[in-house]
């Protein structure tokens, strides 16, 4: 499967994230056993600069201050912290630090269902179905576009780290759950649109309630488009205040559906985190804002009639809704959906704008085939999402250890 280039929105023709068509001969890349990995990780975590961290926060804060492109700042400030200029480090660093960032991928309720296995130069990206949702998601689409989304984030690292990746999804008939495999190619040197979208990874957040009332620049919403696109998906801004209020009624009704039906609920409840708890999975049970959007778009009740509602922020606006889609709807179209909204999450991130996910229609296949029929041309919807401005601060997202994603 080909990647198209990423365009960088600066101007210009940037080198992207590149195309994985042809498999490389493999390069030495040392000790790549889980073992070492983890070992890699432990020292690298204790070794990490402060300035490393304020290049990115001075990044956000300039770009947002001054209205400046933040694709040229990032250029600017990476370049002068040596980032721009770095040359390729070692194979195996790169396969360890894809892997890394791997793991902040989002996934539906924060289920991270994915397993990693080094084999020399080459990752394996495996489905963990021991993490899907078998209730909500027995077809495990909504699993593929998870790990589709890990996918993602590890090939973008590899270009940050100077080699150009290269992909192979769904490569074996015979191993179902190994959903991809990644190798570096040959060195290349990352472009800063690519830069800009690793610098996303770990700060990006979801959200869960209103947003501010501030619209998304429609620029940036082209630019959003091209982002789906060049991952074999399609994002439709949704523009007609009938549609939208259709989309919000069809997501209350399923809400309202699944919320009386036992076996959503208790699965919904084995992946909600109480406030006090030390796993490193699920959603919290206060992640909800509580505040109410016009139209209302309902959000999952992970407190589930328990006083877990964290504070309201000041905003209710729905923002700017949208739908993304594909042509097809089989595996390999389920994990190009999950690349593609990951792309778009980072890229939207950069620009400070945050998204909110609302998938309880799609989850019912009555409702799904009208949003496909009625609002997206006979493609088939993959996601339903709000796009905008958040005002308060989304609380600190978690993460299984590295350790516990990789495979030996």
């Amino acid at each position: 499967m080909a990647f198209a280039s990423i365009r960088e929105q600066a101007g210009g023709e940037g080198g992207g994230l590149g195309t994985a068509v042809h498999v490389e001969p493999e390069q030495q890349a040392g000790d790549g056993t889980a073992a070492a990995i983890r070992e890699r990780h432990r020292r690298r975590q204790a070794t990490r600069t402060r300035p490393e961290i304020t290049t990115r926060l001075v990044l956000r804060t300039r770009a947002s201050r001054e209205g400046l492109d933040v694709m040229r700042w990032a250029h600017r400030l990476l370049s002068s912290a040596g980032g721009g200029a770095m040359a390729a480090r070692s194979v195996k660093h790169a396969l360890d630090a894809a892997v890394e960032a791997a793991r902040w991928a989002p996934s539906v309720h924060n289920t991270q269902p994915w397993t990693f296995h080094l084999d020399g130069a080459e990752i394996g990206l495996k489905a963990d179905v021991e993490r899907q949702l078998h209730v909500s998601d027995a077809s495990g689409r909504e699993l593929l576009i998870s790990c589709g989304a890990a996918l993602f984030t590890m090939r973008t690292v590899i270009r940050c780290e100077g080699y150009e990746p290269i992909v192979r999804v769904l490569p074996d008939p015979d191993r179902p759950n190994l959903l991809a495999t990644v190798k570096a190619g040959a060195p290349a040197q990352a472009d800063e649109v690519t830069w800009v979208l690793g610098g996303e990874i770990e700060r990006r957040r979801t959200h869960r309630a209103g947003f501010a009332d501030v619209p998304v620049p429609e620029r940036l919403l082209q630019s959003l488009e091209r982002a789906a696109m060049n991952e074999g998906a399609k994002l439709t801004p949704v523009l007609n205040p009938q549609a939208i209020a259709v989309i919000a009624a069809l997501t209350e009704a399923a809400q309202g559906v699944q919320a009386r039906d036992r076996r959503f609920t208790l699965e919904l409840l084995r992946w909600s985190r109480a406030p006090e708890s030390t796993r490193m999975d699920g959603v919290a049970a206060d992640a909800h804002g509580g505040g109410r959007t016009e139209p209302y778009f309902a959000q999952r009740e992970y407190a589930w009639r328990r006083e877990w509602v964290r504070e309201s922020g000041p905003g209710t606006a729905v923002g700017t809704v949208a739908l993304l889609s594909t042509v097809g709807d089989g595996r390999e179209d389920w994990i190009a959906a999950g690349q593609a909204l990951q792309h778009i999450l980072l890229h939207a991130a950069a620009h400070g704008v945050s998204a909110a996910f609302h998938t309880q229609a799609l989850e019912m296949d009555q409702l799904r085939e009208f949003l496909r029929q009625q609002l997206c041309g006979a493609a088939y919807p993959q996601m339903i999402m709000r796009l905008g401005v958040t005002l308060d601060a989304d609380p600190d997202s978690i993460r299984r250890s590295l350790p516990e994603v990789l495979e030996e």
